[in-house]
């Protein structure tokens, strides 16, 4: 569409740089309350090379620190955070990443850039997340928060307190949720034998037993199978809330592992700039938002 730009990762602070001085979202200078929104998605970076639907990719420092310091330097000298600019570094729910995280917020010296940084603590429905996990020990405890590390210039986000879209409270609320995830038959589901072609580099090896994985109730998806491209997609009203947080004029998603981002920007006709994995995710992407849209004017008549 006009207002989306997908593009493959290059995987270079010095690619992304450029990808994004090439984009509609280089000629915006948002002012006063208004935000340019960065997502870093750590459990949409990629996928475990086994027992995805339980498990998250390991951490991806280069991708993390070359989409982060990309940005950064394509929007100002490479020293600050630019001003007006929200990052939105998510972490998976492996609460010791924010360290990880936080290390694509220095220099190319390696010395840490002035920043605010505000925790939030996104939250989803526990009936939702034991569904989407069916196969997994209902004995054993499983986490319900991430982790959002929101990383402005200091000293603070420039963030209006205003009520929320959908769930109670404010914007000025550290609290995010509960949400209920989506069941995997909504997200969007690929053959699982196209998996590794459309992943490339971002399916990262993985091996051992999770704990509370019930292998013989949920043996490995054979290749003709109907599967989630990720098992961790979000809400997507999670998106529609960190867009009203921030009176968003556009979005850069860093972890454009699925379309949900997109398709609301397209929506909103707010610009969005996605980077993907490989030419075979982008062209699955393009041909996925396509139809999403498609079906959109259908309802609209």
């Amino acid at each position: 569409t006009r207002v989306a730009n997908i593009i493959v990762h290059p995987l270079t602070m010095d690619g992304v740089k450029r990808i994004f001085e090439e984009s509609v979202l280089s000629q915006i200078t948002p002012s006063g309350d208004k935000n340019i929104t960065v997502m870093y998605g750590t459990k949409l970076s990629g996928s475990a090379s086994s027992r995805a639907h339980i498990r998250t990719v390991n951490f991806r420092e280069a991708h993390c620190k070359s989409g982060v310091r990309g940005i950064i330097t394509a929007m100002g000298d490479g020293h600050q955070i630019p001003s007006n600019t929200v990052f939105f570094m998510l972490d998976g729910m492996v609460h010791g990443h924010e360290a990880k995280l936080m290390k694509a917020f220095c220099d190319d010296d390696a010395k840490v850039l002035p920043r605010a940084k505000k925790t939030m603590y996104i939250t989803c429905s526990e009936a939702s997340w034991r569904k989407r996990r069916a196969r997994v020990s209902k004995d054993i405890p499983i986490s319900l928060v991430e982790f959002c590390h929101v990383v402005t210039e200091p000293p603070a986000a420039n963030i209006q307190g205003k009520n929320r879209l959908y769930l109670p409270g404010t914007t000025q609320s550290d609290l995010l949720g509960p949400f209920d995830v989506p069941d995997n038959n909504v997200v969007w589901n690929v053959k699982h034998s196209e998996k590794a072609k459309i992943y490339g580099s971002a399916m990262v090896e993985s091996g051992g037993r999770m704990e509370g994985d019930n292998v013989e109730a949920g043996p490995s998806p054979k290749g003709s199978d109907d599967v989630p491209l990720n098992y961790f997609s979000n809400d997507p009203r999670m998106y529609e809330e960190m867009d009203h947080m921030c009176n968003s004029l556009g979005w850069v998603d860093l972890t454009a592992s699925n379309t949900d981002l997109c398709l609301q920007c397209v929506k909103k006709q707010k610009p969005y700039l996605g980077f993907l994995w490989t030419d075979a995710h982008l062209t699955a992407f393009k041909a996925r938002i396509k139809q999403l849209v498609f079906e959109l004017f259908q309802a609209q008549g």
